[in-house]
Parts: C-alpha cells; sequence; structure tokens
C-alpha cells in the first residue's frame, strides 16, 4: 500500500510539473511514455514488452510487461519470460507459448530508479520548455510586449513575461532616458531570438525604428487598417525622429492622421519614447521632393543628385542652412538615414538676399576696404568690428577692439584658418562653410557664475565672436595660439554640424562628460581622458578640442599630453582610481578626429604620403606670422 502511494506521489509532482511549464497534455503524455520506457530500457535492456498507459486527467500511470510462459527448464530471460510454474500461481489455465501480461509497480524498482526517471523527465520537460519559448517568441518577433522589470544590471535589464518567461533588454537597447525601477511595466519590441545550444535568449528594444512602427500602428487605426503605409523611418533614439507616411485613400491627409487633432494621437507616442521629437512627413517616389521634405523645416533653393553615388548637393539660402543642419547637425543626418542619399549643404549665393548679404557700399575707409577685398567678395564674410544691440549682450562690460589691430587680427586668421583649409580642401571649401560674420571684441568677456573668461564663441555657425583682442601681440605666440584655438575650434563645430562625427567618439569617455567642467583642473580632465577641462562639457566640445588643440599647439604638445596620462595612469596608487587607461582613451578620439576629416572632407590631419596635414600647415603659418619675416 506503500508502494501505491509513492507511486501517486511521483505521479503528482509530474502533474505540478506539467502546469508549471504549461506543456500541452499530448505532449506531456508522450514526454511521461518516453521517459518511463527510457529508464525500463536502462535497467532490463529493452522496453519492448512494456506496455505504458498514462492517464493525465486522473494522474497515474500503469505499466505492463508481457512475457512468453516457457517450461521451467527453459528459462532463460525472466524480463521476456516467464516459467510455467509462475504463470499458473497467477492463472492455472495458462500454458507454455501463451502470453502473461501482468502489472509492474514502478516503485519497487527502487529509489534509484525513481531519481532516473525524474532526472530524465526534468530534461526532457526542459528542451521541451526551451523548444516552446523559441517557438513562441520567434513568432513574435518585431510585435510590442509588455513585461515586469526583474532585475537591473550594468549592461542589461532583465524582464518576465506574464508566463514568467526571462527577457533580455540590453542598454544598447534602451532609450539614454530610459529610467525603471524594479516592479515596473517596460514596453519594447521583441528584436530577435537567439538559440545558441538550444537556449534561447530572447532581446527586446527600444531604440529600433521597428518599436516606433509598432507605436503608430496602435495609434493610429488607419495604419491598422493599410489606409496609410509607413514607407520609411529614421531615428536617433530618445533626440529625433522622421517617418515617412503614405495614403492609399485621397480623402485621407496621411500625416494629420498620424498627428491627430491637436497631436492627440502623436503626443502618447512622444511620451513613451521619452519625449523623442517626431516629424512626419509625406512619402513620394520623387527622390529630390523626398529630400526637400526630409529636410524640413528647411526651405531648399535647388538640390543636384548624383543617383549612381546616391549622394545630393542641396543649396539653401544662408538663413536656412542652420535650419537644414539642426541641432548637433540631427536633422540633416536623419534626412540622410530617411532617404538614404548622403545629403551635402551648402550656401546658395548667386542671389542677394537682403539681411545676409553685406552691402558693399557701407564700407567706407581703408580698414572696410581691406575687409571687403579679403573677406567680403571672396567668401561672402562680414567682419563687424563696430557694434549694435544685435550683437552683443551690452548689459556686460565690454569694449571695442581698437580699429589699428582689426587688420592685423583678420590677416592672421587668414593665414592660420583660411590658407591651411584652402590648400587641402579647394578654394571653395571656406566659402561654402564658412560662418557668415566675424565679431571682434577688444575684452574678454567675463562669466561671473562660474568664474570664468569668454574667448570666443559661435552661434550655429553663422557667427564667430573673437574676445580679448586688445592684448593682440604678434610676438606674444601664447595668445596668438589661444585666439586660433578659438577659430579652429568654432569652425570644428560648423564642421561637424553640417556632418555629424561617428557616434562611437561619444562612448569612449562618456562618464566625464559634466556641466561643471570648470571646476575641474586640466590635469584632472587629462586622467579622465580629455585633452583639457573644456573639452568635458559634452561630446561635441571634446570633438572640436581635439582638432583646434592638436592643430594649433602642435602634435609635440599633444605627445606630451599622451605621456602624462599614461604616466598618471601607471603611478596610480589605487585601482579605483581610473577605469581605463586615459592615454588609450585620447588615441582612440584621435584616430576617429583623422578619420572623419579624410573620410568626410578629404582633410589630412596629419602629413601623408610626402604631403603636409593640416597640424603642419597650422604650425608653419603660427611660424611664420610670429617670426620677424612676417609682414603686415
Amino acid at each position: 500500500m506503500a508502494k501505491k502511494v509513492e507511486t501517486i506521489s511521483l505521479i503528482d509532482t509530474f502533474s505540478e510539473f506539467k502546469e508549471l511549464k504549461n506543456i500541452d497534455r499530448t505532449t506531456m503524455v508522450s514526454v511521461l511514455e518516453e521517459s518511463f520506457r527510457s529508464v525500463i530500457a536502462k535497467m532490463f535492456g529493452t522496453d519492448e514488452n512494456y506496455d505504458v498507459i498514462v492517464n493525465p486527467d486522473k494522474g497515474d500511470f500503469e505499466i505492463w510487461r508481457n512475457r512468453e510462459v516457457v517450461a521451467d527448464e527453459d528459462l532463460e530471460n525472466p524480463n521476456l519470460q516467464i516459467a510455467l510454474s509462475e504463470a499458473q500461481k497467477i492463472d492455472a489455465s495458462y500454458e507454455v507459448g501463451e502470453e502473461v501480461t501482468d502489472e509492474v509497480i514502478f516503485a519497487n524498482f527502487g529509489r534509484r530508479a525513481i531519481l532516473n526517471l525524474r532526472q530524465t523527465l526534468a530534461s526532457k520537460i526542459l528542451e521541451l520548455e526551451k523548444d516552446s519559448i523559441y517557438n513562441k517568441y520567434i513568432d513574435k518577433v518585431g510585435n510590442i510586449i509588455n513585461a515586469e522589470v526583474y532585475q537591473i544590471w550594468k549592461k542589461e535589464m532583465l524582464l518576465l513575461d506574464d508566463e514568467g518567461n526571462e527577457l533580455l533588454l540590453p542598454k544598447t537597447e534602451q532609450i539614454p532616458s530610459d529610467f525603471y525601477r524594479k516592479g515596473e511595466t517596460a514596453r519594447a519590441v521583441v528584436a530577435r531570438v537567439d538559440n545558441k545550444n538550444n537556449n534561447p535568449k530572447i532581446i527586446l528594444s527600444r531604440t529600433s525604428p521597428v518599436f516606433l512602427q509598432r507605436l503608430f500602428e496602435m495609434e493610429v487605426p488607419e495604419i491598422n487598417d493599410g489606409l496609410i503605409t509607413i514607407k520609411k523611418i529614421a531615428r536617433i533614439p530618445g533626440e529625433r525622429a522622421k517617418i515617412a507616411v503614405e495614403s492609399y485613400d485621397d480623402r485621407i491627409d496621411p500625416v494629420g492622421a498620424c498627428v491627430g487633432v491637436k497631436g492627440s494621437r502623436i503626443h502618447g507616442i512622444v511620451r513613451e519614447l521619452r519625449n523623442e521629437n517626431i516629424d512626419v512627413i509625406n512619402y513620394t517616389s520623387n527622390i529630390q521632393l523626398f529630400i526637400q521634405r526630409a529636410l524640413s523645416p528647411a526651405k531648399i533653393s535647388s538640390i543636384r543628385l548624383n543617383e549612381e553615388e546616391r549622394k545630393a548637393e542641396v543649396f539653401l539660402r544662408p538663413e536656412e542652412v542652420s535650419l537644414a543642419i539642426g541641432k548637433g547637425g540631427l536633422n540633416i543626418k536623419l534626412a540622410s538615414m530617411l532617404t538614404e542619399y548622403t545629403i551635402d549643404v551648402f550656401r546658395e549665393l548667386d542671389q542677394a538676399v537682403e539681411d545676409e548679404d553685406i552691402y558693399l557700399e557701407e564700407f567706407k575707409d581703408e580698414i572696410d576696404e581691406w575687409i571687403i577685398d579679403n573677406y567680403t567678395r571672396p567668401y561672402n564674410m562680414e567682419v563687424k568690428y563696430r557694434w549694435d544691440q544685435s550683437e552683443l549682450d551690452l548689459n556686460r562690460t565690454l569694449v571695442p577692439i581698437k580699429e589699428e589691430l582689426v587688420v592685423s587680427v583678420m590677416k592672421v586668421v587668414q593665414e592660420i584658418w583660411i590658407k591651411p583649409y584652402e590648400q587641402l580642401a579647394g578654394a571653395n571649401f571656406i566659402r561654402s562653410y564658412s560662418p557668415k560674420k566675424y565679431v571682434l571684441v577688444g575684452s574678454p568677456k567675463y562669466n561671473p557664475n562660474t568664474g570664468t573668461i569668454t574667448l570666443g564663441e559661435a552661434e550655429g555657425g553663422r557667427k564667430i565672436v573673437l574676445y580679448r583682442l586688445n592684448w593682440f601681440d604678434l610676438k606674444d605666440r601664447d595668445l596668438i595660439q589661444q585666439i586660433m584655438k578659438t577659430v579652429h575650434h568654432e569652425f570644428g563645430h560648423t564642421l561637424h554640424q553640417t556632418i555629424l562625427y561617428p557616434e562611437e567618439f561619444k562612448n569612449i569617455t562618456p562618464g566625464g562628460y559634466t556641466t561643471s567642467w570648470n571646476n575641474m583642473s586640466e590635469e584632472e580632465a587629462l586622467k579622465l581622458g580629455y585633452v583639457s577641462s573644456y573639452a568635458c562639457a559634452g561630446p561635441d566640445e571634446d570633438f572640436v578640442e581635439m582638432i583646434a588643440r592638436i592643430a594649433v599647439f602642435g602634435p609635440e604638445w599633444y605627445e606630451k599630453k599622451v605621456a602624462r596620462a599614461k604616466e598618471l595612469y601607471l603611478n596610480a596608487t589605487s585601482a579605483l582610481d581610473f577605469a581605463y587607461d586615459p592615454s588609450e582613451a585620447l588615441r582612440q578620439k584621435e584616430t576617429i578626429v583623422v578619420s572623419y576629416l579624410k573620410d568626410i572632407w578629404g582633410i589630412n590631419f596629419y602629413d601623408q604620403d610626402g604631403e603636409k596635414g593640416l597640424v603642419t600647415l597650422v604650425q608653419e603659418a603660427i611660424d611664420y606670422v610670429t617670426s620677424d619675416d612676417y609682414k603686415q
């Protein structure tokens, strides 16, 4: 009686296992039978003469053994044969040659057999469960699911679905501003299902364009009904996205339908994406018109296409350039992603623009004539040394530049900035990408809140302001370098705002960027892998500081910086002082800068194949203007 209880208990365990793993009845019966047969085969060498009957409704099972009746003296295999005398104890009517069927009590096999059965069953159930999870989620790839946050790690987050299955949301697939606590519900799209060694791994994503597409399908019934189609999506997660839509019904405005009345439909999507800005535009197969719409809100004057190389040269009025590029170059980058064309932006200079073109008749004296000949006519640039309220914050104590210094300063700018770039990139390079205006200020700009002074600043690549110019002295090499560092720094912004540098630059030293950079010493910044404390202000500043400081201060200065960073790393008193080698971080940034200038702009940063690079040309120019041979 005790054995029967043990047997039932065993089945009860299996029944619980079945419920927990959510395996269907047919599969469970098959697995149970196969598991029993496997154990029987191990014990007796064969399972062919056994019948296993599983009753999932009652939660029990029976094992029956079939044996041939043989004469007592002919018994050779007790598992396949039964002696006549033993058979007649069961039923006196049995004769030699007949088949006897008797029930086998599995609990009588002993504890080891039961453990073997449990292990075999568990192994098969686990395999089935893995197959079940894989098959379930392979069909859900591209679908949105909701899952509970279970565990948060540094590089990924573990979530559980409503059946307790484990899902992974890597950090790289999260929106940068995503923040979750344990127990909260997260919404994401199933990006892929990896199945290595029959171990399924479900990867979720909130950065995928598919996630944005599914959100629109949920919020816009016309998309779900097939009346509106999403043709293309370009997305920089957490920042901005562009989505091109098309309607198959002339009565439906696809953009209006996606946005909703007063933005009612799109607001929910924007909130889900952590306030990611979304531009919805009408799709068209006319590539010129499509590029024009993709660059919205900028208004394009003309487009020149190279369909073979999938490149587009876009010409705009000067006031539209900054709109086309967008903050941090996001607009032009997304437009390129959406249209799958490389887009280059140029100022349209053929037509006069009232508020941008410079009226030459306004210039009367010798200084102005020189500016016209050297900056206005060749580059359409204005140099202002007389101010009005629109140019500067006149609430500050600022003094004008001494007029006798204007030409000298701008000649130096010409020698150290314009000529090197023109020599490497061509005569039209500066004209196409230079700022429209230089504003010259005699005094420094003091920042009382931070205790710092500003030596230069720029406005969207359109205007550069240089301060502290009344200290200008050609014999003061350090001062010349500081002025020209500012010029090269701000022009670096113009370049990356036109075409953004590679995203991996931001990930080299992401932890050191801070708004409190002014409280950081140069050596503290160096320990974190930054070429200056100001480079810690953000990735954009970091990038242009690398260009400007290496070019203006020279390769020897930079090599000393790298060597000092290595020294600080090697002499650290504690392993906690450094999370990484700052000298290696500087080298990685340098490599990206060199590649960016070469690949995007065709400019060699360093000397190559006997040809002088930007750094050498700038250094030679500084040597020249600070020498006795230089004539003003």
